[in-house]
């Protein structure tokens, strides 16, 4: 890992269409994985699919990471939906349609459902998982502390210039993550938004600002609004279309091929040295997420993610790497844990 910036593109692998609430669980976006690994095979991409505990326990899921994980052509690493891993909360999950942010639960029952979900991925691919990302984008020194003593690396769970505090969980809203660094850094002890000396490496997904105002203006408007719920869909709205800023993600399903590459060449001008390209694997398949409703949509997703594969591929500065790699590369790489090391 020697280029001057790191592309991961790193894949939530988990049931179709979580967003619907459906009391019985599906999995046949699984089946797009073989794809997209040959796809990343093609340009020397590294995906670390983040795997829940329900699809780490369905048998067919399950064999089909077991065996892209036997490949070496990717990680597996571990994603956290509290309301389909044990132990389950009632009082927080009273059915199939509530969503609880994993920060909702004390703090016992939170490490438990880590140590369960970090125990069925380990079972599923053989080693021990080092890499995490929280269900909706849920994390907090509490969780990374778990994180550390769990034996993770890294994290993946930040979106910078964006606060989720309005996505209600069951008693609260989400993580402010608005104001955090667009880089990958090592959080300070006691603030995930700044930088300091935590073991774990946080790399946040890739998001900025296209247009005529910078990125820091873009975050503190967002923070400011979001934070005191006021009515942003508008002033966004506005601005994107006169052009004054659009937010946009490293997500072939949200960006265009063209804005992607935008995105990834403003941010390596200045100095940004990894991008975290985040997409669900339920996007690769048609009726299998809510914006991804037919064959024309998923077309779409394939092609975009073939742009912006091959765009990195052609940049002699970006390197491609998983996430342990990129978090190894920077000192934060696995530990052992009760007395025993990675597999």
């Amino acid at each position: 890992m020697t280029r001057e910036s790191q592309f991961v593109v790193t894949v939530d692998t988990e049931a179709d269409d979580e967003w619907a609430g459906a009391a019985t669980r599906t999995y046949r976006n699984l089946l797009a994985l073989p794809r997209l690994q040959n796809l990343c095979d093609e340009f020397g991409a590294l995906p670390t699919y983040l795997v829940t505990h329900d699809v780490a326990m369905h048998p067919e899921g399950s064999a089909i990471i077991r065996d892209l994980a036997a490949t070496a052509r990717c990680e597996v690493g571990a994603h956290l939906h509290a309301w389909t891993t044990p132990p389950h909360v009632p009082q927080l999950e009273p059915d199939a349609r509530a969503r609880p942010y994993l920060s909702e639960y004390e703090a016992g029952v939170q490490r438990r459902k880590l140590e369960n979900l970090t125990d069925a991925v380990t079972e599923l691919s053989g080693s021990r998982p080092t890499s995490y990302r929280g269900g909706r984008w849920d994390v907090d020194m509490t969780c990374l502390d778990l994180l550390d003593e769990l034996g993770y690396a890294v994290d993946t769970s930040v979106t910078p210039l964006v606060s989720w505090r309005r996505a209600r969980g069951v008693t609260k809203g989400g993580p402010a993550h608005a104001l955090a660094p667009q880089d990958a850094y090592r959080p300070a002890r006691n603030d995930l938004y700044h930088t300091g000396d935590h073991p774990l490496l946080e790399v946040p997904v890739t998001i900025g600002a296209l247009g005529l105002l910078q990125q820091s203006a873009f975050a503190w408007m967002a923070a400011g609004l979001e934070h005191r719920r006021l009515l942003w869909a508008g002033p966004k709205r506005l601005m994107a279309a006169t052009g004054i800023a659009a937010r946009v993600w490293l997500d072939p399903v949200s960006t265009s091929s063209e804005d992607m590459i935008k995105l990834c060449s403003w941010m390596m001008s200045r100095g940004t040295r990894c991008l975290n390209m985040a997409f669900h694997s339920s996007e690769l398949a048609a009726g299998c997420a809510p914006d991804v409703p037919d064959d024309e949509a998923a077309a779409r997703v394939w092609r975009r993610l073939r742009d912006v594969l091959e765009f990195a591929a052609s940049q002699p500065e970006i390197g491609f790497s998983t996430l342990t790699e990129l978090a190894a590369a920077r000192g934060a790489g696995p530990k052992c844990y009760a007395g025993v090391g990675q597999t």
